[in-house]
């Protein structure tokens, strides 16, 4: 009996602690950086900048290095999926390059699901920390 109750109070413990690092929040993509990056403004006209949770797009061109295969064509998806558009996005609570990583969802889509079933992208087991 002791050991049930054990067994349930961290089953409620791990619960409360995921429950705690999820968040949503509401707001307007004003910005898609990439095929897995977007800035969402809230309400409160805060810019938050989110790596999409569970892909891994191909990488634009940047100071350090060019362009991946096919970073163009997942950057413009993305952009027609979602850039100015009102979405709601969960927060897992992790953060990756001063972003917030987070699953953007379009009405009931997850952009990161739409850009998997449309391009091919990569799925993530985890969220990588790069």
């Amino acid at each position: 009996m002791r050991c049930a109750r054990a067994l349930m109070l961290l089953v409620a413990l791990c619960l409360s602690a995921l429950a705690q690092a999820e968040e949503w929040i509401s707001g307007r993509v004003v910005a898609v950086t990439d095929g897995d990056t977007a800035v969402v403004e809230t309400p409160n006209r805060r810019a938050l900048r989110v790596r999409f949770y569970g892909i891994d797009a191909p990488e634009s061109a940047n100071a350090d290095w060019p362009a991946q295969a096919y970073a163009a064509e997942s950057t413009r998806f993305m952009r027609e999926l979602i850039d100015g558009k009102k979405v709601r996005v969960r927060l897992t609570g992790q953060r990756t390059y001063k972003r917030e990583v987070g699953e953007i969802f379009l009405r009931e889509q997850s952009a990161s699901a739409a850009s998997v079933a449309a391009l091919s992208t990569p799925l993530c087991q985890h969220h990588p920390s790069t």
